[in-house]
């Protein structure tokens, strides 16, 4: 509706970084944990994360789930998406350093794999009082094979698309 209202909580996006000048977000903080030079968004996940979080609502485009939301852009993965559980780790860690005011962790990433140092840093950062949503797979395969999607303190989000509203997906689909 254009009201330029602001949600007020702190969302640490880790990903591919978030654009800090998108002039629909509220980027408060950049910090680059992974590889490449630049602590901004060379891939354009993160920033359409974060526009999925907080777009403002300014009757421009998008709106976010909550407007105006401060992101903290913690660059995790580099140019295509990739990066290490290291860096991922590190990510976490400084979330757990900073649970004082970030209150929410958006991942939407996550690898077939087990990883006791990603396991053990999320634990931590949960019991720092932090809650994570992250992507549950988005593979088409059971969540409780992707980490950090299998772990107990986070919230893992699905996406499916329904083109009839029955089930058994008989529909053809509407878009890709």
């Amino acid at each position: 509706n254009g009201n330029d209202e602001r949600v007020d909580v702190d969302v640490a996006v880790i990903d591919t970084g978030v654009q800090a000048t998108h002039p629909d977000l509220n980027v408060v903080k950049q910090v680059n944990f992974s590889r490449e030079i630049t602590a901004d968004d060379q891939n354009g996940h993160g920033t359409h994360v974060a526009g999925t979080i907080g777009a403002l609502d300014n009757s421009k485009g998008v709106v976010g789930v909550a407007p105006g939301a401060r992101i903290w852009s913690l660059k995790a993965l580099d140019r295509n998406g990739a990066g290490s559980i290291a860096d991922i780790t590190r990510a976490i860690d400084y979330v757990t350093e900073n649970a004082g005011e970030i209150d929410v962790v958006n991942m939407s990433l996550g690898c077939e794999c087990d990883s006791l140092a990603l396991s053990e840093a999320i634990s931590r950062s949960v019991a720092a009082g932090v809650v994570y949503a992250v992507a549950a797979g988005n593979s088409a395969k059971d969540a409780s094979s992707f980490s950090p999607a299998n772990h107990p303190d986070v919230i893992s989000v699905s996406a499916i698309a329904d083109f009839n509203g029955e089930g058994g997906g008989g529909a053809k689909p509407t878009c890709r």
